[in-house]
């Protein structure tokens, strides 16, 4: 049938790659650590590095180092075990050189994921901007006032779910105060743009002084609706 001619098919070829791959490890031991020894040094150097010595480049946004003692002891047995199987001469095999290369690359791609999504580059920086603004005015507009060449953070408009709009400095001078808080975001760079605005204009959040591009956050705060008192 066709079925058994396919299965057939599959376990010749499977078996043809087994004693090629088994052949040419044996008579070329080298070539097996050229394929080996760069996984295991990325595998063993991630945990070691970000786990137990703490290198600066392998640190969250708050100084710790990327994984904890367990997480990077976990991660360090299974890759000895692979190494260890990898240096015994005899387990040479076709199938442990596409199993061993999809687990070492599993166990490398998890790491990168745990460990980034805390440091600097794998947080957004507009993220706790968001918050406050959601927190404190919840239906706020959006404004910038950037360079031609730089335009709002996409992030942001994804936070709040709002278009970021760009506008010039002489529509925000002559703006009629508001019903609802209106926020401009402004690059270090136009400074000069900045002081045409009116003093109702009030500085809300500044970037940190560590990071490269640097930018401001004015608000213009709603008017003041005055309450209606009942009369007795």
């Amino acid at each position: 049938t066709v079925s058994k001619a396919a299965g057939s098919s599959e376990a010749l070829i499977l078996s043809y790659a087994d004693r090629h791959v088994t052949y040419a490890m044996k008579k070329r031991d080298w070539l097996r650590w050229i394929h080996w020894g760069p996984l295991l040094v990325i595998a063993l150097g991630l945990p070691i590095l970000g786990g137990f010595v703490g290198i600066k480049s392998l640190r969250t946004v708050d100084g710790n180092p990327w994984y904890s003692p367990l997480i990077a002891a976990m991660a360090i047995i299974p890759v000895l075990a692979i190494a260890v199987v990898v240096a015994s001469d005899k387990v040479r095999t076709s199938r442990m050189v596409y199993g061993g290369t999809f687990v070492l690359m599993l166990i490398v791609h998890l790491l990168i994921e745990v460990g980034y999504r805390n440091a600097p580059g794998g947080r957004s920086r507009m993220r706790p901007l968001a918050d406050q603004i959601w927190k404190e005015y919840p239906d706020a507009q959006m404004f910038a006032l950037l360079p031609p060449d730089q335009r709002a953070a996409v992030d942001l408009s994804m936070y709040l779910n709002r278009i970021t709009e760009s506008v010039d400095e002489k529509i925000l001078v002559n703006l009629a105060e508001p019903d609802r808080a209106t926020f401009l975001i402004a690059s270090i760079r136009d400074a000069q743009r900045v002081k045409a605005l009116p003093q109702r204009w009030k500085i809300y959040w500044q970037s940190p002084a560590s990071q490269e591009e640097k930018w401001d956050v004015y608000v213009l705060p709603p008017k003041v609706r005055a309450s209606i008192v009942p009369a007795n």
